[in-house]
């Protein structure tokens, strides 16, 4: 946010507000550390989010259009703004964050499937409440888990190959194989692992087929192999394979 009783420059860096700026504590509330986990604040009051959808779509243009008129940006009417999340592949329904209360809209976050905040507005009947903020916090989180920016970017490329006399539909992206790995270990750090142990017993094969048709991942030691690593691990109780809590350090003995 920029202090209005003066003129900014065209440039990107003319956009960051100098010390004696009024609202230059605003300009820093709006940054996250996305180096670290992201924290989602609790939602102030009755708020609760909302999806986009047709009977609400119209209130939050609405309210977009207003942000527009109050701190400038630009907003599509709204048929456009609409078919945008149809046509446009930079649009997506479920990046429009939407908070309500018993009043109605109070706050939107329209945000691009790259990552980007195209728009954030809160109501003036709600503001000076932190809902800004919680919404951002809300906005950061969702695109990853621990992440806080998108895996991957792209869209359409229609007809990019025109000018070297071959038009034709096509479609593209890009993505980081570091990050991809980093996002896939912290996913794969979260699994719970059930180990059965590698001994011949048609009641073990058919509890780890149970278990596995129910979601579990249960993974089998072999002979002559490290134990693989896992939190839980099958026992003979009785007759029968029940789960125990705990890793054990070799499930063959």
């Amino acid at each position: 946010m920029l202090d209005r009783s003066r003129a900014h420059g065209p440039s990107a860096r003319d956009l960051k507000p100098a010390p004696d700026d009024a609202s230059t504590a605003h300009y820093w509330l709006m940054r996250r550390p996305l180096g670290q986990p992201l924290d989602v604040p609790e939602l102030p009051g009755t708020l609760r989010r909302s999806d986009l959808c047709a009977a609400n779509a119209q209130a939050v243009h609405q309210l977009l259009v207003l942000g527009q008129a109050q701190g400038g940006g630009r907003v599509l009417d709204f048929s456009q703004w609409l078919d945008a999340f149809d046509l446009d592949p930079e649009c997506d329904r479920q990046l429009c964050f939407v908070l309500e209360d018993a009043l109605g809209i109070v706050a939107v976050a329209h945000c691009w499937t790259s990552a980007f905040i195209r728009n954030l507005v809160v109501h003036p009947r709600a503001r000076q409440r932190g809902i800004g903020h919680s919404l951002l916090g809300v906005v950061f989180a969702a695109f990853v888990e621990e992440h806080g920016r998108e895996l991957a970017r792209g869209g359409r490329y229609d007809f990019v190959g025109e000018a070297f006399g071959r038009g034709r539909p096509a479609t593209g992206f890009s993505s980081d194989l570091n990050v991809l790995t980093r996002v896939a270990n912290r996913a794969a750090e979260r699994v719970s692992v059930i180990l059965a142990p590698g001994v011949a017993d048609p009641a073990l094969d058919a509890r780890v087929r149970e278990l596995r048709a129910g979601g579990e991942v249960v993974v089998q030691a072999l002979p002559g192999q490290a134990c693989p690593e896992h939190d839980r691990h099958l026992a003979l109780q009785e007759s029968r394979w029940t789960i125990q809590q705990g890793s054990i350090d070799d499930p063959r003995s």
